[in-house]
């Protein structure tokens, strides 16, 4: 009979040590799904950064280009201008003062 109790007793132990060593396991499982949650969340706050990024990217490639075109047209009508005023002066070099 005492063997039997020390054999129960012993498998007791063993049981209480099993449920100890589970909760440890549990209370790290929590606490690895918290910091997998924070990871994900950092994730996707440096995706929507990065999107962002993008966008005003864009943004400013449109602004340059429509600057560029801007630039061309004035420089265009610099040329037009230039070339109105060479026609001026070969008209008006034509009379005498």
């Amino acid at each position: 009979m005492e063997t039997l109790k020390a054999k129960l007793k012993d498998i007791l132990t063993r049981a209480k040590r099993t449920v100890e060593e589970s909760n440890s396991i549990m209370d790290i499982s929590s606490e690895v799904k918290s910091e997998f949650n924070s990871i994900t969340m950092s994730a996707s706050e440096i995706k929507d950064v990065a999107v962002q990024n993008s966008s005003n990217t864009q943004d400013v490639a449109s602004a340059v280009e429509e600057q560029t075109a801007s630039f061309q047209e004035v420089s265009s009508n610099i040329n037009s201008i230039n070339d109105m005023a060479h026609d001026l002066t070969n008209i008006v070099s034509r009379f005498k003062i």
